[in-house]
């Protein structure tokens, strides 16, 4: 009952208060200007994404006083989630530097292994990894990644907002199914949320979801991929798999660019996603690809797969993917 209200509740929710901030972009010229390095071609507003903040942080608030989540798991996502999206919608509004963005998402991080703790360690197969004293900065460090690597894979037409379902979802599933019903309606609200604003993102694109949408998102999953593995409920191979077509390429962009002494920060036009969208595929046919990967493959083995295999199963299909992501990259000279 608990996932059905908050499922019914969320989606319609979201939709309405994606309606107005469309309203209220258009009314503030809150624009997306296209520019050489943008994959779209018409102003478009943008601060869609505060519905999504809205439906999270709401839900988060709501689950935490009625008990079915964790305090400390509640006070996670809000607290540092409020940071997030603060400096987001700021972001969104009229620009913040990078240098303090980064310090704030650093310090939102810290809020949340504040008052949910740090990963101490984690399990590959049969083997286990102690992380001892480092686990502190490197699950700071690891939300914080996750929140910038959210926000760089926000560039085209709906994928931000099929990833936020996708991986929600099926969550959610595991979640139920390791007895975490609370933990469940929280990831079942981020994916209605997604599905309400995905309405107006659908290509084309009435409305883009911004930093206050896109960072909110990867802030949100960093704590539950915290919470999850730290439960039991939802090990780290499994969001490796959940949200594995982000994590690749985001992170394998970087390393090319930082390689070849790029600003790593700077706005452009490699990631794989935008070559894909920028050879002939387009936004639609992309985000059609997108969500077939997602929905009818990564999620399945997430939730249909367990013990060592699962471990293993990771591991093979992220190389996998790897091996696409260079053929991508070397197919427009990339690499």
């Amino acid at each position: 009952m608990l996932l059905l209200i908050s499922a019914f509740i969320t989606l319609p929710a979201a939709a309405l208060m994606s309606w107005w901030a469309l309203r209220y972009a258009q009314s503030r010229n809150m624009l997306d200007i296209p520019g050489d390095r943008s994959l779209h071609s018409t102003p478009t507003p943008r601060g869609g994404g505060l519905a999504i903040a809205g439906c999270v942080l709401g839900g988060a608030v709501i689950l935490t006083a009625i008990g079915e989540i964790p305090m400390a798991l509640g006070l996670s996502l809000t607290g540092g989630g409020v940071i997030v999206a603060g400096l987001g919608w700021l972001d969104d509004r009229s620009g913040l530097p990078a240098g303090i963005r980064a310090v704030g998402y650093l310090v939102a991080a810290g809020v949340g292994v504040w008052f949910s703790g740090a990963l101490t360690g984690f399990a590959i197969g049969s083997a286990s990894v102690e992380l001892g004293w480092a686990g502190v900065p490197l699950t700071i460090l690891g939300i914080v990644w996750i929140t910038n690597l959210y926000n760089f894979m926000d560039g085209a037409d709906g994928i931000a907002a099929a990833q936020g379902i996708g991986a929600g979802l099926y969550a959610a599933c595991l979640f139920a199914v390791g007895g975490l019903w609370g933990s469940a309606a929280l990831c079942l609200i981020i994916a209605a949320a997604c599905a309400g604003f995905l309405i107006f993102n659908w290509p084309p694109a009435r409305l883009f979801m911004g930093d206050v949408g896109s960072c909110l998102l990867g802030y949100s999953f960093g704590v539950l991929v915290l919470h999850g593995e730290q439960s039991g409920a939802v090990p780290l191979p499994a969001w490796m798999l959940l949200l594995l077509v982000f994590i690749v390429d985001a992170t394998l962009t970087l390393i090319r660019r930082l390689l070849r002494g790029e600003k790593w920060y700077s706005a452009h036009r490699t990631h794989a996603y935008q070559l894909l969208v920028q050879s002939g595929l387009g936004h639609r046919g992309v985000l059609l690809r997108f969500m077939f990967i997602n929905f009818l493959i990564l999620g399945p083995l997430a939730l249909f797969t367990s013990g060592d295999s699962l471990s293993l199963v990771a591991i093979v299909v992220t190389l996998i993917s790897i091996w696409f992501w260079c053929r991508a990259q070397r197919r427009h000279g990339m690499i």
